[in-house]
């Protein structure tokens, strides 16, 4: 899941999805499991090209 973080294109669109999380990854905070599951679950969907 760490090609999240190396595409500013898709950081970005993560910063757009979730803010909270995207503040948590910038300042190095562990993410909470439900963070987690929204963040593999966003990932799949960039992944999969579904999401714009």
């Amino acid at each position: 899941m760490l090609w999240v973080l190396s595409s500013p294109k898709v950081y970005v669109r993560l910063i757009e999805a979730y803010p909270d999380i995207a503040q948590k990854l910038s300042a190095g905070q562990e993410l909470l499991p439900t963070d987690m599951n929204k963040l593999t679950s966003w990932a799949s969907r960039i992944q999969d090209g579904m999401e714009e």
